[in-house]
């Protein structure tokens, strides 16, 4: 009977289903994010004892996160496919071997790393100059905003590897979506002379602090 009248009504079931999620959004939205924590902490503490990244230790929750040991490809796992909904995805099969827990740093660094072997990366001469090109734009570029040495304004973290750029006000207060970002990002800098609003950090803060821009909007480390 309930199916039937949901057909029969269907636009006016939508609407008072979105009046009634509006009136309990905040409930509704609290209750989500205490479930979707538990849920990480549950599948994070079995592939870890001590919850923490298997490479240099960090247990900050929030900087951690379940890594492909061979890659996503072999799982069948696209880009998109992440966060909640691989967690309630091993759980549901079990929690298969194959996985690991890593900080975001350790996690963007491995990356970095297998992009940069032998069998992926072509040695011809206009190959090699745009590494080297790319690697020394980036480098001047953080160096400038860390003031010496690239290292993240929050936590001191200096491999290159796993620093970025962070927009203090926000991508959107400086018009930039999220296709601006690695070398179109560094040239855009370098161009306009190294603007303000902008700084060095970590993947680990800077995808900490973006995660919380609705809340306290500061990385776990400004407690």
């Amino acid at each position: 009977h309930q199916s039937k009248y949901r057909q029969a009504n269907l636009e006016q079931v939508r609407k008072s289903t979105r009046k009634t999620y509006a009136k309990y959004s905040h409930s509704y939205n609290k209750q989500r994010r205490e479930f979707n924590l538990e849920l990480k902490k549950e599948v994070l503490s079995h592939y870890s004892k001590n919850i923490s990244c298997v490479n240099c230790n960090e247990s900050e929750l929030e900087f951690l996160a379940i890594d492909h040991i061979i890659s996503r490809k072999s799982a069948g796992h696209s880009r998109s496919f992440g966060s909640t909904a691989i967690y309630r995805w091993l759980k549901k099969q079990g929690f298969p071997s194959g996985y690991q827990v890593l900080c975001h740093n350790c996690n963007m660094i491995k990356e970095v790393i297998r992009r940069r072997s032998p069998e992926l990366l072509s040695n011809s001469y206009d190959a090699v100059r745009g590494r080297k090109h790319k690697l020394k734009m980036k480098t001047e570029v953080l160096s400038r905003y860390s003031g010496g040495k690239p290292k993240c304004n929050c936590c001191g973290f200096s491999n290159i590897d796993g620093l970025s750029i962070d927009h203090i006000r926000g991508r959107k207060r400086e018009s930039h979506d999220y296709t601006i970002g690695g070398y179109v990002l560094y040239s855009l800098l370098k161009r306009t002379n190294f603007p303000k609003y902008y700084q060095v950090l970590c993947i680990n803060c800077n995808l900490a602090k973006d995660k919380r821009s609705n809340q306290s909007g500061k990385c776990p480390h400004q407690k």
